[in-house]
């Protein structure tokens, strides 16, 4: 078990390179991005058992998204707390960090935490306490995951893993994927990102291949694209799968148009290849028709939110394994009651009949 003691620097004032601290209250307290000044610091969030819940950095305020998708504010859970800290001189603590994150890819974004870190204030001394190495199931069933950060935002592969681990299935996933690229750029044999998914096939064998692809690709561009994709996954071993983004845009009216474009897109690439669609972005539009009250985008109206990433995740499982996630036990710290929406939504749109 690593333990760390770390000194606090300063206490509810805008982020600094060194570590500051900020407390909780009886309620949930939440801070905004343009005021605490969080775009050059790393956060890590702590409930009041004192695990981190919620982990990333960067972030920013613009809502122009001129430096990327914005996230406005971080929320303390009731009696938690919350640290930041700059990334010089503070080695021990980035490797916490780093820890928690599992090389989750993630940009100007938080996302819940899966993996189990202890933390604690005393006086002006930070605590933490983890298990540097974990074990590995060699039966777990491998994921490659192929696309974008409508893939990577917001965990949704570590969700998809963490529900299935609840569901009493062993699953490891692996990322391959890139801010806004789309799957021809994988596919073309110069790209770094072909380079980078050969690395990947041959680092080992995976059971299962997810591919998403950039919301202006037409079926023509992802046909083409999966032509010279599959004989590569497949001869790794991988069952080819695709993930049907959610619409990439919030607004009533023009979510369900363009749900309905990317159905026509992925289903249509579905039945070409034979291929199980788990149509996340059909969720999404029942989900807002059934309980408007949850909201499924981030700040940016263009990403999905944290629930949209359990959504999202809820969706892989019941395509992909067969997995029925109603009544599942992990709920992202969302609670009883709003995952048993979000899990009822997913089993009705992408249940097995």
């Amino acid at each position: 078990m690593k333990e760390l003691r770390i000194a606090i620097h300063q206490k509810d004032l805008p982020a600094g390179e060194g570590v500051t601290l900020y407390t909780g209250c009886d309620t949930p307290r939440m801070l905004k991005t343009a005021d605490y000044l969080f775009n050059a610091s790393k956060l890590m969030i702590f409930g009041e058992d004192g695990i981190l819940r919620e982990a990333g950095g960067e972030l920013w305020a613009n809502t122009d998204q001129k430096l990327g998708s914005p996230q406005l504010s971080i929320t303390i859970p009731p009696h938690g707390f919350a640290i930041s800290f700059g990334n010089r001189g503070n080695e021990e603590i980035r490797a916490c960090f780093d820890f928690a994150m599992e090389n989750a890819m993630l940009y100007n974004a938080t996302m819940v935490i899966h993996r189990r870190v202890e933390g604690r204030v005393e006086g002006d001394e930070l605590m933490l306490r983890y298990e540097e190495e974990l074990p590995r199931d060699p039966h777990a069933l491998q994921f490659l995951f192929i696309g974008n950060s409508c893939t990577y935002f917001h965990g949704v592969p570590l969700k998809f893993r963490s529900l299935c681990k609840a569901a009493g299935r062993a699953v490891e996933v692996t990322y391959c994927t890139h801010g806004a690229a789309y799957l021809h750029q994988f596919a073309a044999p110069d790209h770094d990102y072909h380079k980078l998914l050969i690395t990947r096939l041959g680092e080992k064998k995976y059971e299962f291949a997810v591919f998403q692809d950039a919301g202006a690709a037409t079926l023509d561009d992802m046909e083409n694209s999966l032509r010279a994709l599959l004989p590569l996954v497949e001869e790794n071993g991988a069952k080819p799968c695709l993930y049907m983004r959610s619409a990439p845009t919030a607004a009533d009216g023009k979510m369900q148009e363009q749900t309905a474009s990317l159905s026509e897109l992925y289903r249509g690439a579905g039945e070409t290849f034979r291929m199980p669609v788990s149509a996340a972005a059909e969720a999404f539009v029942l989900c807002r028709e059934k309980y408007p009250e949850l909201e499924l985008y981030a700040d940016d109206r263009s990403h999905h939110s944290g629930m949209g990433s359990y959504l999202a995740a809820c969706c892989l499982a019941e395509t992909f394994l067969g997995i029925d996630t109603r009544g599942n036990a992990y709920d992202a710290y969302f609670g009883r009651e709003t995952a048993m929406k979000l899990q009822e939504i997913a089993h009705q749109v992408c249940g097995r009949k």
